[in-house]
């Protein structure tokens, strides 16, 4: 009976605040701890869909977690994915713990209208472009932008087009195009290619028309411009696992080297050294972008970080980026890290990283 009271107490409590009596307090003291309970679970899965509309009636498709605050960082998927995808989701969970987190599906993907590409880099960069836009307008400080994958390639682009941000954040992002990757299309792929134009590709769940075209842009894309900007107020912070076989670390280590200003040295057609697919040999010694960390996961589960120039002691993520005088472009190799962050330690693995990284941007 008591617990008849108490969960009617409960209800009447969210639903007609003045219901209650003098005579309830035990019943107000229970449900005073539910109430703290209900209001972290409210504020946690809170989340705002919009949609976005583009020329020729094209729809972009999103949610917002967390939007009553007004501090937000962008999250972009990779190619085939959406914006629920795994990866997407493990950055967007420690983001929206601390402020807005935004995730929107590019064109053809998720619930967004038009037909996805393989290509199409510019496009998805002026998506990306209007959707910056939007949140401004509603009042929103972007903080950050981050990307996995072909995301983290839009963001990098996004960078260098725009750098209106002050953090962007790529994660396993491709940085030089041309490069081939092992086994992702099959002899009857390139067979229709040649004798039609194009082919359907199955990336995972998803079926996606490739043509030649697609083929030629994105093999002839630079994603680094000429030089490497001097006056950019953008932080770029990467994130990348040295056991990626799908974007090679080299991406990481070049696309660093060439914001410092340094000479790329791993580019397509270099020698890569022989080793494990994990852990090519030399890859640590070519590693000279200022700012690069190696970071090597505990038996705690904890990751720590040692600068890739001089070996000091491995740090937590936080003292690394605590350490520095000012917010540093900043490369993150993980070892024994795949491309797609599935495996649940890795995922791990990344949301730590992310959680700390949002703490450092929205108090800098």
């Amino acid at each position: 009976r008591s617990g008849v009271w108490c969960l009617n107490g409960i209800y009447q409590y969210f639903h007609n605040p003045g219901w209650c009596s003098g005579d309830c307090w035990v019943i107000l003291g229970i449900e005073s701890t539910l109430e703290a309970q209900f209001a972290t679970l409210k504020t946690r899965n809170q989340m705002e869909e919009f949609r976005l509309h583009r020329e020729k009636g094209v729809e972009l498709h999103g949610f917002i977690e967390n939007p009553q605050c007004k501090q937000a960082m962008i999250i972009c998927h990779g190619l085939g994915s959406f914006s629920g995808g795994r990866t997407v989701t493990t950055v967007a969970a420690p983001v929206a713990a601390k402020c807005a987190a935004v995730r929107f599906d590019f064109r053809g993907n998720g619930k967004s209208t038009d037909e996805a590409a393989f290509a199409k880099y510019e496009r998805d960069l002026e998506d990306l472009r209007a959707v910056v836009l939007y949140l401004r307008e509603r009042g929103y400080d972007v903080r950050a932008i981050a990307g996995h994958s072909k995301g983290g390639t839009t963001v990098v682009m996004y960078l260098f087009r725009y750098g209106d941000v002050p953090y962007i954040v790529n994660i396993s992002g491709r940085i030089h195009m041309s490069r081939p990757v092992p086994g992702r299309f099959t002899e009857s792929f390139f067979q229709s290619i040649a004798a039609t134009g194009e082919a359907v590709w199955e990336a995972g769940t998803k079926s996606i028309r490739v043509t030649k075209d697609d083929l030629e842009e994105r093999d002839s894309l630079a994603v680094l411009p000429a030089t490497a900007p001097r006056d950019t107020r953008t932080v770029l912070i990467t994130i990348h696992g040295e056991a990626d076989t799908i974007v090679p670390a080299e991406d990481a280590i070049d696309l660093h080297r060439f914001v410092a200003d340094l000479p790329c040295e791993n580019g397509p057609g270099s020698e890569r050294d022989a080793g494990s697919p994990s852990r090519p040999l030399g890859l640590r010694a070519k590693a000279h972008a200022p700012h690069s960390y190696w970071g090597v996961a505990s038996p705690d589960g904890s990751i720590r970080f040692e600068n890739a120039e001089d070996s000091s002691e491995p740090r937590p993520l936080a003292e690394v980026l605590a350490g520095a005088e000012k917010p540093s472009h900043t490369c993150l190799l993980l070892a024994n890290t795949s491309h797609m962050y599935h495996d649940e330690n890795e995922k791990a693995v990344l949301e730590s990283i992310i959680k700390t990284l949002v703490e450092r941007i929205l108090s800098s």
